[in-house]
């Protein structure tokens, strides 16, 4: 009995020592070996071709908090024009959810960003391909609880015609008890 009780504490002592040593690695290692695996990521979700050119920090405790600078997003079929870039970029996600789902998340925050939508013959710039989800993946889509958005500009161009621009100082949503949102 007393081997099966010394088995069972070494083992929770080294269960222990990992998760210290993770969050260790998490807190002060270097968030930039991820970069292309969430650069990745955020293409296959997405289907445009997401670049993160700036710094990149990465935190994990009870939330996941991700924040990036110089975000550009491209679509494959037009890659000489960015549809956004995005000066700075933080996201707050409910760790818990990433396993329970559906994920929750609990900030979004976009700085100094530029937004050019061009729409021609084809549909647009905004209009991509994604590859069909399989049968296992989850269908749930993420619950934004709030986005703030600071700076920035939109612009719209069809065909010939004058490009069309707009400016956000400052929009915050928040999501309300009914799913809707408000913003304030």
């Amino acid at each position: 009995m007393r081997a099966a009780l010394k088995v069972f504490l070494g083992v929770i002592a080294v269960v222990l020592v990992l998760a210290v040593g993770l969050l260790l690695y998490l807190r002060f290692g270097d968030p930039g070996v991820y970069r292309d695996d969430l650069e990745a990521a955020l293409s296959e979700a997405s289907g445009f071709d997401v670049t993160l050119g700036g710094a990149l920090n990465i935190r994990l405790a009870k939330k996941l908090d991700i924040t990036a600078t110089d975000v550009t997003f491209v679509n494959p079929s037009q890659p000489d024009d960015a549809l956004a870039t995005l000066g700075g970029v933080r996201v707050v996600i409910d760790t818990w959810s990433l396993v329970r789902g559906p994920v929750r998340i609990d900030a979004l925050g976009i700085g100094d960003a530029r937004i050019d939508l061009r729409a021609d013959a084809d549909g647009g710039n905004w209009s991509v391909t994604r590859p069909a989800r399989s049968e296992t993946e989850s269908g749930a889509a993420p619950v934004l609880e709030r986005a703030v958005l600071v700076n920035v500009d939109v612009g719209y161009r069809s065909g010939d015609e004058e490009p069309r621009t707009g400016s956000v100082q400052k929009l915050e949503l928040r999501r309300n008890v009914d799913g809707s949102y408000a913003s304030g």
